[in-house]
C-alpha cells in the first residue's frame, strides 16, 4: 500500500512536469503556461485525494490485521478456558447485531435511560409510541410510579410534547383489580395538553409479551416482560424498518381497542369496566 502511494505520487508530480514542459514550448506563452499551470493543479488535487484515499486504505488494512492478531490471541485462550471462548462468540453476536442497527438493555433503569434518550431526540412532528407495564403488586405499582427513573422518564415524555411530538402514553395493567384509586389518580393528574393516555389490560390481549416504545418511524424498543413481576426486565433496540413498520401496526392496533382514563375512571366507578354504563 505505502509503496504505491508514492509511485503514484511520483509519477503524478513527473506527469506534471513533462505536460507544463510541453506546453511552454508552444508559440503562445502565456496561453501555455496558463494551462499547464491549471493541469498542474488539478494533478496536484487529484494526487491529495489519491493519497487520501490509500491512507484510508492502510488504516483498515492495519485494523484487519490487529483484528486477525487479536482473533487468534483469543482462540488460543479459548483452548484453555472454555469461558473465553463463550464470551468470545457472544461478542461476536453483539457485534453483529450493531452492525445491524440493533442491541440489547438489560435492567429496568438502563431501559428507562436507553428510552429517556431516544425520546430526546425526537423532533416536532414526530410520534412516540410508548407502552408502559404496570407491576402485578400493588405495592410495587405505586412505587414504580414514584420511582426516579420512572419520573425522569414522563419528564422526557413532557419535554417531547411541548416540542411538537405527539405522545400515546399507553399504561398495561395485568386486569381492572390492579388498577388501585392511587394509581388512578396518578393516570389522572397525568397533563394531557399534548399527551394521550390510554388503559389497556394484558388479559385481554393476544400477545401476552406486549411491550413496545417506537420512537418516530426508525426506531422500535421491544421490551421483554416478566411474568412474575409484570414489568419490563429488558428489551431489544432496532432501527431495522420491518420491525419498526411491524411494532407500529401492533401499537395501533392495541391502541385502537384501549380505554381513555377518563372512561377508565367512570367505569371503575360504577365497577362495570369493560360493560355499557348505565343511563
Amino acid at each position: 500500500m505505502r509503496k504505491a502511494k508514492k509511485i503514484l505520487t511520483y509519477f503524478s508530480y513527473l506527469f506534471a512536469v513533462g505536460l507544463a514542459y510541453v506546453m511552454w514550448k508552444w508559440s503562445d506563452v502565456e496561453a501555455s503556461v496558463a494551462l499547464a499551470l491549471a493541469i498542474v493543479a488539478w494533478l496536484v488535487g487529484r494526487s491529495l485525494d489519491l493519497r487520501t484515499a490509500i491512507d484510508d486504505l492502510d488504516a483498515k488494512f492495519d485494523r484487519n490485521q490487529e483484528l486477525a492478531r487479536l482473533e487468534g490471541r483469543i482462540v488460543r485462550w479459548g483452548d484453555k478456558d472454555d469461558f473465553i471462548e463463550r464470551r468470545y462468540r457472544e461478542i461476536l453476536v453483539e457485534l453483529n447485531m450493531l452492525a445491524a442497527g440493533s442491541y440489547y438493555v438489560y435492567g429496568l433503569e438502563q431501559v428507562y435511560r436507553d428510552d429517556i434518550r431516544h425520546i430526546n431526540r425526537l423532533q416536532s412532528g414526530e410520534t412516540l409510541r410508548s407502552s408502559c407495564p404496570i407491576s402485578t403488586k400493588s405495592v410495587s405499582a405505586l412505587d414504580q410510579v414514584q420511582d426516579p427513573n420512572y419520573l425522569n422518564s414522563m419528564g422526557a415524555h413532557a419535554e417531547a410534547s411541548e416540542r411538537g411530538v405527539q405522545v400515546k402514553r399507553l399504561y398495561i395493567f395485568s386486569d381492572e383489580k390492579f388498577v388501585t384509586p392511587d394509581l388512578l389518580r396518578h393516570l389522572n393528574e397525568i397533563p394531557r395538553s399534548k399527551n394521550e393516555i390510554r388503559v389497556v389490560f394484558r388479559e385481554k390481549l393476544e400477545e401476552k409479551q406486549f411491550d413496545y416504545v417506537v420512537f418516530g418511524d426508525h426506531t422500535v424498543s421491544s421490551g421483554n416482560v416478566d411474568f412474575l413481576s409484570g414489568l419490563c426486565a429488558s428489551t431489544r433496540v432496532s432501527r431495522d424498518p420491518i420491525e419498526v413498520k411491524d411494532a407500529i401496526h401492533k401499537f395501533d392496533n392495541v391502541w385502537n381497542t384501549a380505554m381513555d382514563v377518563e372512561k377508565l375512571t367512570k367505569q371503575l366507578a360504577y365497577g362495570r369496566v369493560g360493560r355499557p354504563e348505565p343511563d
